[in-house]
């Protein structure tokens, strides 16, 4: 192959040199000759024989649905700086829910196995690629979705850049919408040069508009002449954050350091001082339109319950009493406010961990046994699953949680919101995979949940979330990594009293508001203010400290 390689790299170069038509063509076609001929003892190579007639069919048509770079740009990997001057792109935005075939492929490759994380986008690849074949000192540039920044999936991809490049510009259009097609999507354009300078400084622009594309817009966007947008100066050490390597734009031209700082006085992360864990997965909640394309000679029916039942479908099961201790009450994000979660389920779930031995409850047995192919068809990824597997457990429950108290005081919150939305309760409450969960942990910490959720509610961390969590569009998204990062300061005995005598109150007035039907708005403002007043004096904020903190919470 290297033979081949060095003859086509030849005769390419005496093709640019030749100016005479016929001798062109004539090198032209031994070029064309020389690349298939590569194609052959490439694949014999790789041990791909049953792949050559078809090859030699779309040779015979001259029709070559594939581009082999590395053939192509044969000549730019030699010399002292081998690579590209500069790499461009628009990859497509692909995650791996849905399409883990084309990720298990990549996975397996080298490539795949230096850079998979799970959760990830088809996109990251392309950074990582690009940064693999530019040359040392040149550019990078690609437009993408923002997510990567501070997606637990892009924590690889945020790695390799820190490590390989600097980011000379990053420009998030936020809302802007850059693709008709496409306006959900949050893009980002970002600019990196292959070196190791963590005193660069990047520009970085962030736009608070929220329009449709617009050429005019953009380059008063870009030229830094527009009010709605916050540029900034940011060095490469400061761009990072954390030991996942988030990459942190600045969002507002104010300096916010001072109530950073204040927040990090004498604290505790969140994940240090309680258990926090993301819902259960059963991975089977009901028939879906996919089983029933699987499955179609089994007659199952669209949203019946396989591990989430409704009211109607328990009773149909006739359950023995010792059977119905496994239906366990299952709510969704939707039942969660501030400081308040339903208290009536409308679904159950039936709680099968691996412990379980389901012949002792026969009727439970029966209905998985009715569902069994969906069942068996859930992914086998998980360590908890093939450990019940390996013990024949087939049916039991995709991620139970074993570790987190679900029948006690637990504060609760969707993965996404608007604003902070923490909720509490003390009764049996089960939640679904969009739903996070703080309780007590063994380590017997003293510091009261209740305390600890008048702080998440509060004014002042929905301005931490916002800006040192992790956000997508207008939405927090209070996933388990951005969760364990919030820091708790370790609370006074006076203030921790005063806070929970607020947050009871608060837990009273919105249980009675929503689950009652009280029209209590006013009282719950107020004692909310009240709460935020006490937070504001306990972390020492000033009044212009303050009035930055209600502005954004009142603008968001």
């Amino acid at each position: 192959m290297i033979v081949i390689k060095e003859l086509l790299e030849n005769k390419k170069r005496e093709f640019f040199k030749a100016t005479g038509p016929s001798i062109k063509n004539k090198l032209k076609a031994e070029i064309k000759s020389l690349k298939w001929n590569f194609i052959e003892v490439h694949l014999k190579h790789q041990g791909k024989k049953s792949l050559i007639e078809e090859i030699r069919e779309f040779k015979e048509t001259d029709n070559k649905p594939f581009f082999i770079w590395e053939l192509e740009f044969s000549e730019i990997f030699k010399g002292e700086n081998p690579g590209f001057d500069i790499v461009i792109g628009n990859p497509p935005y692909v995650g791996e829910k849905g399409n883990k075939k084309t990720f298990r492929e990549i996975k397996e490759t080298e490539f795949g196995k230096r850079f998979y994380k799970r959760k990830m986008d088809l996109f990251y690849f392309f950074f990582h690629k690009s940064l693999d074949i530019v040359k040392e000192k040149e550019v990078i540039g690609f437009i993408t979705t923002d997510y990567f920044i501070t997606a637990d999936g892009g924590i690889n991809l945020r790695t390799d850049i820190k490590e390989r490049a600097v980011i000379t510009k990053i420009i998030d259009f936020h809302e802007v919408k850059i693709f008709d097609s496409a306006k959900g999507q949050h893009n980002m354009i970002t600019f990196l040069k292959k070196e190791n300078n963590h005193n660069f400084v990047a520009d970085t622009i962030f736009t608070h508009r929220n329009d449709s594309f617009n050429p005019n817009i953009v380059e008063i966007i870009l030229a830094h002449r527009d009010e709605d947008t916050v540029y900034s100066n940011v060095s490469q050490d400061k761009l990072f954050d954390t030991v996942n390597n988030y990459i942190r734009i600045p969002k507002y031209n104010n300096d916010f350091q001072n109530i950073f700082d204040k927040i990090l006085t004498n604290y505790k992360l969140l994940g240090d001082v309680k258990h926090v864990s993301q819902g259960l997965i059963s991975g089977a909640d009901k028939v879906t339109q996919r089983h029933l394309n699987l499955f179609p000679e089994d007659n199952f029916n669209k949203n019946d319950g396989v591990y989430v039942l409704n009211s109607s479908e328990v009773s149909s099961l006739n359950l023995l009493k010792k059977e119905k201790n496994l239906l366990k009450p299952f709510y969704k994000n939707s039942n969660i406010k501030s400081f308040y979660t339903s208290t009536v389920p409308d679904k159950f779930l039936i709680y099968a961990t691996r412990n379980l031995e389901i012949n002792d409850y026969p009727n439970i047995k029966s209905h998985f046994d009715k569902y069994s192919k969906i069942i068996k068809n859930r992914s086998q990824d998980r360590g908890e699953i093939k450990a019940a597997l390996k013990l024949g457990k087939w049916w039991v429950i995709f991620a139970a949680r074993l570790d987190t108290n679900f029948d006690n005081e637990k504060i609760v919150c969707p993965q996404r919101s608007l604003k902070n939305t923490f909720g509490y309760n003390e009764i049996p409450w089960y939640g679904s995979a969009d739903v996070y969960f703080i309780t007590n942990n063994s380590n017997n910490d003293k510091i009261d949940l209740k305390y600890i959720l008048g702080l998440l509610n509060s004014k002042l961390y929905y301005f931490w979330l916002v800006n040192k969590g992790k956000v997508k569009g207008k939405q927090l998204e209070i996933l388990y990594t951005p969760l364990t990062e919030i820091p708790i300061k370790i609370p006074k005995d006076n203030v921790e009293q005063d806070i929970i005598k607020c947050v009871n109150i608060l837990l009273d007035l919105s249980h009675r508001h929503y689950e009652c039907g009280e029209n209590l708005e006013k009282e719950i403002g107020e004692n909310f203010n009240l709460l935020n007043q006490i937070i504001y004096e306990f972390y020492e904020l000033n009044d212009d400290e303050i009035k930055l903190v209600e502005s954004i919470y009142n603008d968001s």
